[in-house]
């Protein structure tokens, strides 16, 4: 039976190839300032490219198809698959140069888990669960945790969500104190079932998960993508690898409108406060001048545009004096929960088992601390 090479591209092939695609790809999302369809091009490619996608597109939807030993060996970075008797070629014999294999099988034998593999680290923190699903464990063998927290490779974030200034770190100090009062610390024993309830609530940086992703504890041996594959008819994989990279694209546009400066959006905005009195409804209105002539424009804003501006400025100013407060971590939780998540005291207080007497008073202790810190 004979069987007929399918050329897979690479990342760099790709773009070279459909480069007028994608910017076609990219212009349809705007209806208006044209002007700033390169650059947004220019983000998706550099998007396509970090997050090499024609591997993820590969290993996700062409793993039932056919490669020759010479790729299977590829995939697995040169080893000599003839003399591992776990994997079996599906057409040949295993020391023949054209037996064929399937790439499913390959990846099993790799250990290969496609979240894991292709985990975006985001300086995100996770919670307890989620790091030992990343770890390859099951949730709640929150033992591992504890190990790697003894050697120094995996700290909670109470300790890496700072900039900590050493030895006398107070930081640092309230988070040793948090853990310690929890029963989580490096005096206890985190397989403890009482313990359990206390570390599925801590967080984790993602970043520190950078080294576990691949090749941790023999998972995950995959060194790249196969240049061909086999198949019996010469089909064509343009449509379903077009239709992924529009995915991508797609979402990179929006992320991109997102990320746009406030700079850019308020040129755009109409924040006069030149109102006509006896137009002043609903729909406000405002008088622009005209670039091209002395007269005024009328134009119609949005009156919560610059909201989000404010909202993000107020967060920023806040955050910013939490940070120079030194506040406990006791405090913290409690402004988080209170005043940022919108928690009643009462449900606070009854979750958590404490006081309403204490709450006022951490209350009034975070306040006085605020105070001293602006005046």
């Amino acid at each position: 039976m004979e069987y007929i090479r399918v050329q897979i591209p690479t990342n760099q092939e790709f773009l070279t190839r459909w480069h007028l695609w994608v910017q076609a790809k990219v212009a349809k999302h705007f209806i208006r300032h044209s002007d700033r369809i390169a650059d947004t091009a220019q983000n998706v490619r550099y998007r396509l490219l970090n997050k090499d996608f024609i591997s993820r597109w590969f290993y996700k939807h062409l793993t039932d198809d056919l490669i020759d030993k010479r790729e299977a060996e590829h995939i697995l970075g040169g080893i000599r698959i003839a003399f591992i008797g776990s994997l079996k070629p599906i057409v040949g014999h295993r020391a023949d140069p054209n037996s064929l294999w399937r790439i499913k099988d390959i990846l099993e034998f790799a250990k290969f888990n496609y979240d894991r593999y292709y985990y975006s680290i985001q300086n995100h923190t996770i919670n307890s669960d989620r790091v030992l699903e990343l770890l390859g464990y099951e949730p709640g063998n929150y033992g591992i945790l504890e190990s790697l927290y003894r050697q120094g490779r995996l700290k909670p974030s109470l300790f890496t969500e700072h900039i900590c200034s050493g030895s006398n770190c107070l930081t640092c100090a309230n988070g040793k104190e948090y853990l310690v009062k929890r029963k989580i610390s490096l005096a206890h024993r985190w397989s403890d079932p009482e313990a359990a309830a206390a570390i599925k609530k801590l967080r984790w940086n993602d970043s520190q998960l950078r080294p576990f992703l691949r090749e941790w504890r023999k998972t995950n041996l995959i060194k790249g993508v196969p240049r061909y594959i086999l198949r019996q008819t010469n089909t064509t994989i343009d449509a379903g690898l077009l239709k992924y990279a529009q995915i991508i694209i797609d979402n990179e546009v929006v992320n991109d409108f997102k990320r746009m400066t406030r700079y850019d959006d308020l040129s755009q905005t109409s924040v006069t406060g030149c109102l006509a009195p006896e137009l002043s409804t609903d729909d406000i209105i405002a008088y622009e001048s005209s670039d091209e002539t002395d007269k005024t424009i009328l134009t119609f804003r949005d009156a919560n545009s610059s909201l989000p501006f404010e909202l993000y400025e107020k967060h920023t100013d806040i955050q910013i004096l939490i940070n120079k407060a030194n506040l406990t971590m006791a405090e913290l939780e409690l402004i988080q929960a209170i005043y940022f998540n919108d928690l009643d005291p009462e449900d606070y207080s009854r979750e958590n088992n404490v006081s309403i007497a204490e709450i006022k008073k951490m209350r009034s202790s975070v306040i006085r601390k605020l105070q001293e810190v602006v005046l």
